[in-house]
């Protein structure tokens, strides 16, 4: 190997290495919206009592998941449950539930339940494993 060999190769791995992470991330990120049929367990126009049993059988899949809601535009205006039917009477007065897949405060990896009224309207599935400035 001649050392212009060996100076290409020493300048051309970071960069083929910072470019494979970009297309990792870019590949793993997700942002869908359903609106119709099911997703994630849950199905669009079901009631709020059966979206809550659905999370018993999301819970079996993910674990740590626990459901966020905020009740107000201040920030300390939100609280968080476990991912099961038994939180119904806390959830029952919110129309957006956020379920953290992977814990408290664990917001790159979520789904969003919109209700509007008693039934639910949209999911919305968001994946991120990168900070955005």
């Amino acid at each position: 190997m001649t050392w212009r060999n060996a100076i290409a190769a020493f300048l051309l791995t970071p960069i083929v290495l910072v470019a494979g992470y970009i297309i990792l991330l870019w590949a793993s990120y997700t942002s869908e919206t359903t609106s119709s049929g099911s997703a994630y367990g849950f199905s669009i126009d079901s009631s709020k009592a059966e979206s809550a049993a659905a999370l018993e059988s999301f819970r079996q899949a993910h674990p740590k998941a626990i459901v966020h809601v905020r009740s107000g535009h201040r920030a300390g205006d939100h609280f968080s449950v476990s991912a099961s039917q038994d939180q119904l009477h806390l959830l029952q007065p919110h129309d957006q539930w956020d379920i953290l897949l992977n814990g408290a405060g664990e917001f790159s990896n979520s789904v969003r339940l919109t209700f509007k009224g008693d039934r639910l309207v949209t999911i919305y599935r968001h994946r991120q494993y990168f900070e955005l400035p």
